[in-house]
């Protein structure tokens, strides 16, 4: 039973994830309501909710809904997706130059880099980060 019911939310999530597009609070909403489905379902046809099956089966669907989130800010961040989306060059060169100022916007408000003039220089947290994540691209063997 948990391995249908397991089937049945990851589809769902999936579904909604693409019919839904950008409404985040809607994503969300749907993810709780499976999640207490998947208790109820699971209460009621008297499994137990410590089984590794369904430690298992809800872990993947968290991890799996965690991952569908990160994958949205991707896709609503990324200034080639959008370049791609905009068939209209003038169209397209004034939507890039609003989401790199978006980009460097991001730089100063999460404290990684400063503005002085034309350049960006990192702070001290911004080349920790860059470290960080250099070191954890080498460990997984990504190519920067």
């Amino acid at each position: 039973m948990i391995t249908w019911l397991g089937i049945i939310e990851f589809t769902v999530l999936t579904l909604t994830f693409w019919v839904i597009g950008r409404r985040f609070r809607v994503f969300c909403g749907v993810f709780v309501w499976l999640v207490l489905g998947f208790f109820v379902v699971t209460a009621q046809s008297g499994d137990s909710l410590v089984s590794a099956d369904a430690i298992l089966t809800l872990g993947g669907i968290v991890f799996y809904f965690f991952g569908l989130l990160i994958v949205r800010l991707v896709i609503d961040r990324s200034v080639s997706v959008h370049l791609l989306l905009n068939p209209d060059a003038a169209t397209r060169i004034e939507r890039m130059k609003e989401e790199i100022n978006d980009r460097v916007s991001d730089i100063s408000r999460y404290r990684l880099g400063s503005e002085s003039g034309d350049a960006l220089h990192l702070t001290a947290f911004g080349r920790l980060m860059a470290g960080v994540t250099a070191i954890l691209y080498s460990i997984l063997g990504q190519k920067t």
